[in-house]
């Protein structure tokens, strides 16, 4: 029989904590050091449990904000969101829900942009088309990620941006793959996209916010599904 790691004991002991109401969804954690004290359990497991909540989207830890439960039901955290179906089905009804979350995100954004942010989304916006011609996955993907995370703050509600977050992180392998494989031309009308949204959300146009939500996410499908569904990859990178 495999021994079971002490991150998972620890993590039922959270799950406990939230069930008897000693812990709530939305609250900060106590520091490490003193939910270690807890606990009865090293930093060093208690790190670990924590990284494996934290990759599940169970909750979200940061230099600022400490550690914080955004999913407070433990008869929820069986499946692991990461792991979706690699299948054109799969992909479909991700990319769905994505384009719910993120068309309610872009709507709120727009009512709280401060100029700082479309400073941001502008400059990130712009920088995107030299990333994709010199093929620069990993800072594409960063700007990429740096871009919706800026209008996913600038809604100002803590629950949409937990989902966003979870449904990028479902992205990311499968993106970097089709990044690899493809030309950047491929990914053209993605990046004038993230340029027209960026706009939109400026001037608080409702209409053209939705529109342009809609097509970057048929953007993305349309990439996506190719990419799955392809023979061979129809366009090769040299």
């Amino acid at each position: 029989m495999r021994k079971r790691l002490l991150s998972a004991y620890i993590i039922d002991d959270i799950k406990v904590m939230l069930r008897d109401g000693r812990i709530r969804e939305g609250e900060k954690l106590p520091n490490q050091h003193e939910f270690a004290r807890m606990l009865g359990v090293s930093r060093v497991s208690l790190r670990e449990a924590l990284r494996i909540l934290q990759d599940k989207g169970i909750l979200r830890q940061g230099p600022k904000t400490g550690t914080v439960i955004l999913n407070g039901n433990p008869d929820t955290w069986g499946k692991d969101s990461k792991n979706i179906e690699l299948t054109e089905n799969g992909i479909l009804q991700m990319l769905l829900a994505r384009k719910c979350v993120e068309t309610t995100i872009n709507l709120e954004a727009a009512k709280h942009l401060t100029p700082e942010q479309g400073n941001a989304l502008t400059k990130i916006s712009r920088a995107m088309p030299h990333v994709v011609r010199t093929h620069d996955t990993d800072n594409f993907l960063l700007a990429d990620k740096e871009f919706h995370m800026v209008v996913a703050n600038a809604c100002r509600n803590m629950y949409l941006r937990s989902m966003y977050e979870i449904s990028l992180r479902q992205e990311d392998d499968l993106m970097k793959r089709i990044l690899q494989d493809s030309r950047p031309e491929a990914f053209k009308n993605l990046v004038l996209s993230h340029q027209a949204t960026a706009d939109a959300i400026a001037k608080g146009d409702t209409s053209r916010i939705i529109h342009a939500t809609n097509r970057h996410s048929q953007y993305l499908e349309d990439i996506m599904t190719a990419y799955l569904l392809r023979d061979q990859p129809p366009i090769q990178a040299n």
